[in-house]
């Protein structure tokens, strides 16, 4: 029961079932709307409320209290026994008991009419426009999303191919080397790595220029790309220099995939030039990291160009002496 405190506090205070029915009231609310207790407890709430007011009460009020369990200061107007309407300020909080769900409510008169009717438009308005807003926000954030997508992938193509040749770079290919040296100290998967530079490609950039020079750069990076397929990693190490890393290959596999490549290219049609290339390859050991695997294979370039260029050479190790 509620005390004599309760009963006489400034506010109204009543306590709703979930289903909107009336089970308390102290005397101050039944002084406002002109009832006895006996006369609208166990009653619905409803009978308080004209149709406007029963709308905003199901639309508004108990849906918020469901999702979020209060409601502060919301405007409302209640029919008294008279007929007359009382425009009150109401607050409620939504509590779970062992008995059940139960609402338990604060009314306030306020001392300036509002007008319901007025208030519903601008509830309605202000639900529209926050929908409105809503689907404006998340097709922005759509958007947004959709474009990062694209300059992240544009910025992973950027970090990782050669803008010219369309060839992975040297940061992607020296990955895909520790990836492959890993993989041979715990798999024994050998492979070869092959560096490849263009016989005497100065003289094409000095007579034809450095724009003839570049598509003979792109013309060669396809024919590896065709030549290889996925079978190897392929990269532009920098100017006229590339590399090639050819996976479950041994010196001798690989001295015939190279020479088959380097026969490709010079019988090739390269409009007004010849065109020929020099390999150096290096064949993975135990004993090997990616500088001396690097160095071997460079060394074995040197020793392609040393004995006349247009021929592929492995493992020729460097000459410490």
């Amino acid at each position: 029961m509620f005390s004599d405190r309760i009963d006489h506090a400034t506010c109204g205070i009543l306590t709703l079932d979930i289903q909107g029915h009336i089970l308390k009231t102290n005397q101050t609310f039944t002084q406002f709307i002109a009832y006895t207790k006996q006369q609208i407890e166990g009653e619905h709430i409803e009978m308080l409320l004209n149709n406007a007011n029963r709308f905003f009460f199901h639309s508004f009020i108990y849906p918020k209290l469901r999702t979020e369990g209060t409601i502060y200061e919301a405007h409302m107007t209640l029919t008294k026994r008279d007929g007359k309407e009382i425009d009150i300020m109401f607050n409620a909080r939504l509590f779970d008991t062992d008995d059940g769900q139960f609402i338990d409510c604060v009314i306030l008169p306020m001392e300036i009419r509002i007008q319901h009717e007025h208030e519903l438009r601008l509830v309605n308005q202000k639900l529209q426009d926050t929908l409105e807003e809503k689907t404006e926000l998340h097709n922005a954030l759509e958007k947004k999303q959709q474009e990062l997508v694209e300059l992240n992938e544009q910025l992973k193509i950027l970090a990782s191919y050669d803008p010219l040749t369309n060839l992975y770079n040297r940061r992607v290919f020296v990955d895909h080397l520790s990836q492959a040296i890993d993989d041979f100290h715990d798999n024994k998967k050998t492979f070869s790595l092959c560096i490849i530079d263009i016989d005497f490609f100065k003289q094409v950039n000095d007579h034809y220029g450095h724009g003839y020079g570049d598509e003979v750069l792109k013309s060669l990076a396809l024919t590896m790309r065709n030549f290889f397929g996925d079978n190897a990693i392929v990269a532009r190490f920098g100017g006229e220099e590339f590399v090639v890393l050819i996976p479950d290959t041994d010196e001798d596999e690989a001295l015939a995939i190279t020479a088959n490549l380097r026969e490709t290219i010079r019988h090739e049609t390269w409009n007004e030039i010849n065109l020929t290339i020099s390999i150096g390859i290096a064949t993975m050991t135990k004993d090997d990291i990616a500088d001396t695997l690097m160095s071997r294979a460079d060394f074995s370039l040197y020793e392609s160009k040393r004995n006349g260029r247009n021929r592929e050479t492995a493992n020729v190790k460097p000459d410490l002496t």
